[in-house]
């Protein structure tokens, strides 16, 4: 079964969980900071024992949310390929296939580049799950809301940002149903080569599109009838933020001076 972590919420009795919307998207927002500021193994560690400090606090198995990842090995696998074979470096090539060549430095950038990726894919897999999309879409308006001064459509965004990240596990989900009936009809995509595969994929797409249309029909034509026109909201619980929302935020932020000063004592 496939288990898309990005996007479902998971309802726990955290404190990760009670803390406001804007608190934990304005972490999210020093994580990624610090992350892409890394620049040696001892930083990645430190940035990801931070990450695994915050999933034992909000409660989520540990599984569940490296799970998450299983659906996007092939980006991680492509990003080491391109690495490896297209970064220059003045090292001894590892290995040659005809004109192209294999390179220490290649490794070494593709496994960073990778490092980056799954931490910021395990980061906002944390953000998604400990907050409903409703309260994260409340919490995205109120961040944004001095953009509106220049005209910024800060009612629409967040709730477009929410129901992407609604339609994700719900289309792998729906994919996974189509693909279960097509291999039922006899239909087998591993036994078969790549010309075959790509032909077997079009009774998987086009049922899976005409689902999405479907899904994104009925939901505008529910938001339509509750008289949702993308203006200011009313809300049954105001944001207000606490103690425990002050000490996360200085927690954020503070990895991103002790980030730096773990690149320069390690290099």
């Amino acid at each position: 079964m496939i288990d898309i972590t990005i996007g479902r919420y998971q309802h726990r009795d955290s404190s990760v969980h009670h803390l406001d919307p804007r608190t934990k998207l304005l972490a999210l927002l020093f994580l990624i900071v610090s992350i892409f500021l890394v620049r040696s193994p001892w930083g990645f560690l430190f940035v990801a024992s931070f990450a695994l400090a915050t999933i034992a606090l909000s409660q989520l198995p540990l599984l569940v949310v490296l799970r998450g990842l299983r659906p996007m090995i092939w980006i991680f696998v492509s990003i080491m390929i391109l690495h490896v074979f297209f970064v220059n470096g003045n090292s001894k090539p590892l290995f040659s296939v005809g004109p192209v060549k294999a390179t220490w430095k290649g490794v070494h950038s593709g496994v960073m580049v990778s490092c980056r990726f799954i931490l910021i894919v395990v980061s906002a897999a944390i953000l998604t799950s400990t907050t409903i999309p409703l309260r994260m879409a409340d919490g995205i308006a109120e961040v944004l809301r001095p953009l509106r001064r220049i005209g910024f459509p800060v009612g629409q965004i967040p709730i477009m940002i929410v129901i992407t990240l609604h339609f994700i596990p719900v289309l792998f989900t729906e994919a996974e149903k189509i693909l279960s009936a097509q291999k039922l009809r006899g239909t087998q995509l591993a036994r078969a080569n790549l010309i075959k595969r790509l032909k077997n994929l079009v009774p998987l797409i086009v049922p899976l599109l005409r689902s999405s249309l479907q899904k994104a029909d009925d939901l505008a034509v529910g938001m339509e009838s509750r008289c949702y026109h993308g203006g200011d909201r009313s809300h049954l619980c105001e944001m207000a933020l606490g103690k425990s929302d002050g000490i996360a935020i200085t927690a954020a932020a503070a990895i991103i001076p002790l980030t730096l000063i773990i690149n320069e004592i390690i290099p």
